[in-house]
């Protein structure tokens, strides 16, 4: 399952506080020490949103969600079912996406960046495909490949921990993995059209990819939440 959530720019973190009593007390201090309103109202809603998703996959009502962390930050729950998930949002989009296996969610906004970070960041196989494009491919292929990255290293769970230079993704007629310039056969990545400003892709160990995005309106992700 992979559900997206935009969060309005009209809404107010005021309006929502009624809410917090389904977050824990760290959860919202961590809203709270945000500085702009957009910013509490997008780390709320992707809380919102993953506990809507647990419920829906574990086919039972939770009150409050209890996590463990991995040694590099990377949440897990702590409920006696089978389920992985992971969160990504930019802009005023969130998306969080659910397996039965390790998955990784990578979504980000289409701006100018200086390409000259590919050099750093890329391996050197992507850097040669990406300096035969042109100008203006390079900016989309940019954001193909670091939505692809990021998905990889968020399924492993190691985030930023593991460099991004040190595997190739590999943009053929499927997408691939490549690390020691070896090919590995355990991840699968799919990208998703978000809308024409984002890039969406995710990363599982087996091909059961969610068939399409579920968008969810504000009423929908909050109204099994009683107040």
């Amino acid at each position: 399952m992979l559900l997206a959530f935009k969060v309005n720019e009209s809404f107010k973190i005021e309006d929502f506080r009624p809410y917090f009593k389904y977050l824990s007390s760290k959860k919202s201090k961590q809203i709270e020490n945000f500085y702009f309103d957009k910013d509490k109202l997008r780390c709320f809603f992707s809380h919102m949103l993953l506990h809507y998703g647990i419920e829906k996959q574990a086919e039972i009502k939770i009150d409050n969600l209890d996590f463990n962390y991995n040694e590099y930050g990377k949440p897990s729950l702590n409920i006696n079912h089978n389920i992985h998930f992971n969160i990504s949002h930019s802009g005023y989009w969130v998306v969080c996406a659910f397996s039965n296996d390790d998955v990784g969610v990578d979504v980000e906004i289409i701006k100018n960046v200086d390409l000259k970070i590919v050099d750093r960041y890329f391996s050197k196989e992507e850097i040669y495909e990406f300096n035969t494009l042109s100008e203006e491919e390079q900016k989309e292929r940019f954001f193909d490949y670091w939505t692809l990255k990021e998905s990889f290293i968020k399924n492993i769970g190691k985030g930023l921990y593991y460099e991004l230079s040190k595997f190739s993704i590999i943009l053929d007629n499927d997408i691939y993995v490549k690390i020691n310039n070896i090919r590995d056969p355990d991840y699968f990545f799919k990208q998703y059209y978000l809308d024409d400003k984002h890039k969406l892709s995710i990363c599982l160990k087996n091909s059961n990819f969610p068939e399409q995005i579920t968008f969810l309106k504000c009423e929908e992700l909050l109204d099994g939440f009683d107040l």
